[in-house]
């Protein structure tokens, strides 16, 4: 059972959950910006998964009562030709509207 906050490695098999709380992070934003068509929000299940399975991707989760609240992906650079050696590239930072608190607490490599 997950406490609340708990931090996590994430995996392959968090990405169909992942995907729904992305969309639903970035939708105030793509109306905000009066266009619903931003890749957080056309991004296919098949295309996230593919992501995943990049050597260059990593990321972490945030579950409370076993729900996923927060996530974040980043390429490590050196490890994908969109990038230029040294730094990492964050690639999407999402969390549930209700959960409020859990960007602040999201610091990955702690736990």
């Amino acid at each position: 059972m997950d406490v609340p906050g708990t931090l996590a490695a994430l995996t392959s098999g968090d990405a169909r959950e992942m995907l729904t709380l992305q969309r639903a992070a970035f939708v105030t934003e793509a109306r905000a910006h009066r266009d619903l068509h931003i890749s957080p929000l056309t991004q296919a299940l098949a295309g996230l998964r593919a992501e995943l399975g990049e050597r260059c991707c990593h990321g972490w989760v945030i579950r409370e009562a076993g729900r996923l609240v927060a996530c974040l992906r980043a390429c490590v650079t050196g490890q994908r030709r969109t990038t230029k050696a040294g730094a990492c590239q964050l690639v999407h930072l999402a969390k549930a509207r209700t959960q409020r608190s859990a960007a602040a607490s999201f610091r990955p490599g702690r736990s």
